[in-house]
């Protein structure tokens, strides 16, 4: 994904895996709109967004909103993936897709905790989100089907944690906003999958020459139940 802006400040955002150049372009004076070199557009209704009554929408907004600020009742224990060296997990992330494409193996190895991955149990809680890696971590919690991190907004509820079944944050939108969402999240699920439908030979070739680094990656890695003073 990559933003471009316009001499009129007109800004662009692009993605590049989309073989039809879809992208989003919003203008000082015109309506935001998802469109592709195939005709396709979509455009967000911003009439209609600005008749809506937000103090309103706000008030249900705050409810859910708060309602991810958690902290575990269970004594299950916690998964907690860290992030590269220097980094936390969601900047790790969020690095791997700056580019116009994606490196498989270091998907793969943010996904498992770059080597490593901790299980917190009840009695260290407190200490592990007390330290730098703690509050870094993608926070797994199981008995509570939710994911997350350390947000550290409410003192008794440090932890933002999203429920599996929600798919991501489930906060209410006016009609236009919710349709403009769902149209972005089934285009970009479509370009993912013709993205690998369309490379299966240059991926499955890419991770035959990253094999032996990979294997080496799986042989290294690791679980670890988290103590106070681990590094």
């Amino acid at each position: 994904m990559r933003v471009k802006e316009g001499n009129d400040g007109s800004q662009y955002v692009i993605f590049p895996m989309d073989r039809k150049g879809f992208k989003i372009s919003i203008h000082p004076l015109a309506d935001p709109h998802m469109k592709d070199a195939s005709g396709y557009l979509k455009r967000l209704d911003l009439r209609t967004l600005r008749s809506v009554d937000w103090e309103k929408e706000s008030k249900s907004f705050q409810t859910i909103w708060d309602s991810l600020f958690y902290w575990p009742s269970h004594r299950a224990d916690l998964i907690a993936i860290p992030g590269p060296p220097g980094k936390t997990w969601v900047e790790g992330f969020e690095s791997l897709f700056q580019g116009d494409e994606l490196d498989i193996f270091a998907y793969v190895k943010a996904i498992f905790g770059y080597g490593v991955i901790y299980k917190i149990g009840h009695q260290y809680r407190k200490a592990f989100f007390e330290t730098d890696i703690g509050r870094g971590c993608l926070i797994i919690d199981p008995r509570e089907r939710r994911f997350g991190f350390y947000a550290g907004k409410y003192p008794e509820r440090p932890l933002f944690g999203v429920r599996w079944e929600d798919g991501g944050i489930p906060l209410p939108m006016p009609r236009p906003l919710n349709e403009w969402k769902e149209t972005l999240d089934s285009r970009l699920e479509l370009v993912i999958e013709q993205y690998l439908d369309e490379h299966i030979e240059e991926i499955e070739a890419e991770l035959s020459e990253v094999f032996p680094g990979f294997q080496k990656f799986v042989d290294g890695f690791r679980i670890v139940r988290w103590r106070p003073n681990q590094i």
